[in-house]
C-alpha cells in the first residue's frame, strides 16, 4: 500500500491475524490462517511469531497426518485465558456488565439499578463499578482486563461520542470511551445497543442475548487493544 507508514501496516496485519484466530473454531495451520487472513505466508509466520512471544498465542504440537508425505503442518490457536475483556450495556432503568475471556466466553457479571439516568457521570459511575463487581465474579482484578465496550441507546458517532439521545439531552456530547477509560484505564469502544445486537445476531443467530455480543463486540475490540 503506497504511502502507508509500515507500522500501521504491521499493525494492520496484526489486527487481521487476531480477529481471524478469534473467530477460528479451534487450532488453525499456519497455512489457513494466512489464506482467511488474506496475506502472504511469510508475512503470516512473522506476525504469529510476535503474537507468540507476546503470549497472545501458543503454537501447538506438531500432529503427523496419516497418509500425508511431508512435514506437520504448523498450528496455532488464540490464548483465550491470556487476558481479559469487559463490556458493558446502560438502559434507562439499569446497567450490566460482564467480564470474557478473548473469545467471547463469559467470566463474570453484575447488573444494578441506575441512581440517576439522565447523569452521565453517574451513570457512567454505576457501569465502572459494575465491572469491577463483575471482575470480582471473575475471580479476577482489573491488571487483567485489556479492553472494554460499551452501548446504549442514541445516536453515536465512529469515536463513541453521544450525537442525539431521544429526551436525554444531557447525554449529548458525552465521550463514552474517554469517559469510561477516566475511569477503567484501558481502550473503550462504543456503539448503539442496537447495531451490537445485531452483530451477536450475526454471529449467534436469533437468540443471541446481551452477554453474546459483549463477548463479540470486545473480541473486536481486542484487534485495537494489541
Amino acid at each position: 500500500m503506497p504511502g502507508l507508514d509500515p507500522r500501521a501496516l504491521r499493525r494492520m496485519n496484526t489486527s487481521v491475524t487476531l480477529r481471524t484466530l478469534a473467530v477460528a473454531d479451534g487450532a488453525i495451520s499456519m497455512s489457513l490462517l494466512a489464506e482467511q487472513a488474506g496475506l502472504s505466508r511469510r508475512t503470516t509466520e512473522l506476525i504469529l511469531s510476535t503474537l507468540v512471544e507476546a503470549g497472545w498465542v501458543r503454537e501447538l504440537d506438531r500432529v503427523p497426518t496419516s497418509g500425508i508425505a511431508g512435514r506437520p503442518a504448523r498450528r496455532f490457536e488464540l490464548r483465550a485465558d491470556y487476558a481479559l475483556l469487559a463490556a458493558a450495556r446502560i438502559t434507562t432503568l439499569e446497567a450490566s456488565a460482564i467480564v470474557a475471556d478473548v473469545r467471547g466466553h463469559i467470566l463474570g457479571r453484575a447488573t444494578c439499578s441506575l441512581r440517576e439516568y439522565l447523569s452521565p457521570a453517574a451513570a457512567l459511575d454505576d457501569v465502572a463499578r459494575l465491572v469491577h463487581l463483575a471482575l470480582a465474579d471473575a475471580g479476577a482484578s482489573v491488571t487483567r482486563l485489556r479492553a472494554g465496550a460499551i452501548a446504549s441507546g442514541g445516536a453515536i458517532d465512529g469515536d463513541g461520542v453521544v450525537r442525539r439521545l431521544v429526551h436525554a439531552d444531557s447525554w449529548v456530547g458525552t465521550d463514552l470511551p474517554r469517559e469510561l477509560s477516566r475511569r477503567i484505564d484501558v481502550p473503550w469502544f462504543a456503539d448503539n445497543d442496537a447495531n451490537l445486537g445485531a452483530l451477536a445476531e450475526h454471529w449467534r443467530g436469533q437468540h443471541a442475548t446481551m452477554t453474546t455480543w459483549c463477548g463479540r463486540c470486545s473480541a473486536i475490540v481486542l484487534v485495537s487493544a494489541f
